[in-house]
């Protein structure tokens, strides 16, 4: 991993990163979703996509691990497809998502290299959205509360979705059951997070009989 520089340092990208708002207690945050695993909310009577999403992870606390594999290749998200892989000079990678591989939605995942998170001891992989989301996200790793496993957080901070007829909460509402695995039918459960996370606590692949595709 690179040397991870602070979160507000000056770079050639300008983040539009909007934390205050998610520690805001007073926003109209709606709690979605939470099981043993996962917990996500949404900001309500917004017309782009603030939401979040936490991740625990147990049975390692190396961070680097897991930044490593949000900065590489997305083939541990199961049920889904990546192509066009690129792992660019600057420390920086491009690859396209499909969430659900039959799906329509492509994202364009542009990932820069980590800096150090602003609220507490961890890393932060900064990415910006292209394709049918386009805005500014963000996935930090840090440690839990007694230290002994990992939290995955992931915020957007402002995305829309292009694609006609699909307003963007319902988008907001897939993209979250993406993440934690819950979609509802005809879509597979177990995508997403779901895949990073047993990857990273028992060092597995993706399960078998998803669909992946390699860069190209």
């Amino acid at each position: 991993m690179p040397d991870i520089t602070p979160n507000d340092a000056p770079g050639p990208e300008v983040h539009q990163f909007r934390d205050a708002l998610f520690e805001n207690s007073s926003a109209d945050w709606f709690d979605s979703y939470s099981d043993e695993h996962f917990r996500q909310r949404y900001l309500l009577h917004e017309e782009l996509i603030y939401c979040e999403t936490l991740m625990s992870i147990s049975g390692t606390t190396s961070v680097d691990t897991v930044v490593d594999l949000i900065r590489g290749p997305w083939d541990w998200w199961d049920h889904g497809a990546i192509t066009d892989f690129v792992a660019n000079s600057d420390g920086s990678s491009d690859q396209i998502l499909s969430p659900v591989s039959w799906f329509i939605t492509r994202v364009g995942l542009h990932t820069f290299p980590p800096v150090g998170l602003s609220d507490q001891s961890g890393v932060r992989v900064p990415m910006r959205l292209t394709e049918h989301f386009t805005g500014s996200t963000s996935m930090d790793v840090y440690s839990n509360e007694s230290r002994d496993g990992l939290i995955v957080r992931g915020r957007f901070h402002g995305v829309e979705y292009h694609l006609p007829a699909v307003p963007n909460k319902v988008a907001e509402w897939l993209h979250l059951d993406a993440e934690s695995g819950t979609m509802p039918p005809p879509f597979p459960k177990g995508t997403g997070w779901v895949g990073l996370r047993r990857m990273t606590e028992t060092g597995e692949g993706a399960s078998s009989g998803d669909e992946k595709s390699g860069s190209g």
